[in-house]
């Protein structure tokens, strides 16, 4: 989602400095009030005392799996389809890991992690290199070589803007916002209203 926006921004607005990096959620509620990002983007909602977290739309949890695998012919992947499976899963202590271990407490499941990562390109890089199946969000799986599937069970994301409560985010990262809204636009995603989460900014 970001990158597309990034391109759109850059093509109208050609000298609009953007510094773009990716980094942890954990690390997200540090970098923003100390003024080292103005604006993050979140898969899932963080929480913090000193941050204004504004949802934008909607996402969910997809199944990446080797294009010849078995399960690739199906349209859908249940949790209990992936249980004798090697599994490239995110930690446990990190929101999409937390998010994957409680649905599969709810399927009654237990996936078996060959590998435990932190970002969705290391699961990806190694479900390409034929290690195993990975779940991760929707938007890192766009684009990818292999097979890409829903699952059954809806784990649904709630990306987000996350910036600081006590100043309002600069012209350049309300651009930016607003070009990522209007792509969940487009998709029919979106939630909240960008506008009053921009005007409350200001009060």
């Amino acid at each position: 989602m970001v990158a597309p926006a990034i391109v759109e921004l850059k093509r109208s607005m050609p000298k609009l400095r953007i510094d773009w990096h990716t980094t942890l959620m954990s690390d997200m509620p540090l970098e923003v009030p100390s003024k080292a990002v103005d604006l993050s983007v979140t898969s899932t909602p963080i929480e913090h005392e000193y941050l204004e977290v504004a949802p934008f739309m909607r996402g969910r949890m997809m199944c990446v799996l080797p294009a010849k695998h078995p399960l690739a012919a199906k349209e859908r992947i249940a949790l209990a389809d992936l249980k004798t499976e090697p599994m490239i899963l995110f930690r446990r202590d990190i929101p999409f890991g937390t998010a994957i271990v409680r649905a599969c407490q709810q399927a009654a499941v237990e996936l078996t992690s060959v590998v435990d990562v932190t970002r969705a390109d290391q699961a990806l890089a190694l479900v390409q290199g034929g290690l195993g199946l990975t779940i991760v969000d929707e938007f890192a799986a766009g684009g990818i070589d292999c097979a890409v599937r829903p699952l059954v069970e809806e784990l649904e994301m709630i990306p987000t803007f996350v910036y600081s409560k006590f100043s309002p985010p600069p012209r350049g990262a309300m651009l930016l916002m607003e070009a990522v809204y209007h792509r969940a636009e487009q998709l029919g995603r979106q939630v909240g209203n960008l506008r009053a989460s921009g005007r409350a900014s200001r009060e």
